[in-house]
């Protein structure tokens, strides 16, 4: 079995409410190396718009407010 075919075997055993986590997770490694001399300012991730959004749905998932696809879905605080 090769590493990809693990870890995508791996992503069905994470329970839904830490999705979230990993997504943001695999985003920030599917950046390439040496992005030409941008920074974090730069890349629109990490744009304070976004932190404050992710923030607020990280609370909603340590407060137990629901699965994944819910927050995705329920953006009326955001």
């Amino acid at each position: 079995m090769s590493d990809r075919e693990r870890a995508l075997r791996l992503v069905y055993e994470v329970p839904e409410e830490k999705l979230l986590y990993l997504i943001a997770y695999l985003e920030g490694l599917s950046v390439p190396d040496g992005r030409s001399g941008r920074s974090d300012e730069d890349d629109p991730f990490y744009s304070a718009e976004n932190m404050e959004r992710l923030g607020k749905a990280a609370e909603r998932m340590d407060a137990g407010g629901g699965q994944v696809h819910e927050l995705i879905e329920d953006r009326s605080d955001d």
